[in-house]
């Protein structure tokens, strides 16, 4: 992968730019040698052209590449060229090869951040379960996340209603998400909001079964 990667930095296939501007400074560069970096992703190599373009003098230009060389994020080659005179080629790989590392690091954090996000979420499904679940949930709660775009945030908020209800089945939790989403639920907020609002809807049901049953009760004893 990381060959791939420094294939497609060489070959201008990728962007670097951005990514160069927001971590330069941890690659170990000064606001200047960025700027002679992006003049050479640019393919403006003549180091005497960008002397001048940076308003500074060929033997400054030679002492900032010097000092990247021995930085380690610039390697200088010699080349032979036609006439058997003796040419310096300057190339950023070294600082490439240092950008990928730093990219790849970042990308395997991302990479570890989720499924840590999941292991919590599972263990907090087993605490309320009160036993270990099986391969078969697991994959289910995965899909959750991954098939169905569900946030982490808005599962925990369905156990909890699924937990409400002393009703502890994936299936029944998988309801009250489908349920939200067909209603456009898609915060934690939101979902407090349906929540409170379908409690207050299931209390008014049963006073009013309550007063009916009074009132039958009452009407059977009158005629008694």
């Amino acid at each position: 992968m990381r060959e791939i990667i420094l294939q497609q930095f060489m070959d201008k296939t990728m962007t670097v730019s951005s990514f160069m501007l927001n971590h330069y400074r941890e690659l170990g560069l000064n606001s200047d040698e960025f700027i002679v970096f992006l003049h050479f992703s640019n393919g403006d190599t003549n180091i005497k052209q960008v002397a001048k373009w940076m308003n500074i003098s060929d033997l400054d230009m030679l002492k900032m590449m010097h000092q990247l060389v021995n930085k380690q994020l610039v390697r200088d080659d010699q080349v032979t060229l036609a006439d058997g005179k003796i040419d310096i080629h300057y190339s950023f790989e070294p600082l490439y090869q240092k950008a990928i590392t730093l990219l790849l690091h970042a990308k395997q954090q991302e990479n570890k951040e989720p499924a840590s996000d999941f292991n919590v979420l599972t263990e907090l499904f087993e605490q309320e379960f009160g036993r270990s679940l099986t391969p078969m949930q697991l994959t289910m709660i995965h899909d959750w996340i991954k098939v169905d775009g569900y946030s982490q945030e808005l599962i925990v908020a369905a156990l909890k209603e699924a937990v409400l209800a002393n009703v502890r089945h994936l299936n029944y939790i998988r309801s009250i998400l489908d349920n939200w989403k067909q209603k456009g639920i898609l915060t934690v907020q939101e979902a407090e909001v349906e929540s409170q609002k379908y409690r207050k809807q299931k209390q008014a049901v049963m006073c009013e079964s309550i007063d009916k049953n009074m009132f039958s009760d009452s009407t059977i004893n009158w005629f008694r």
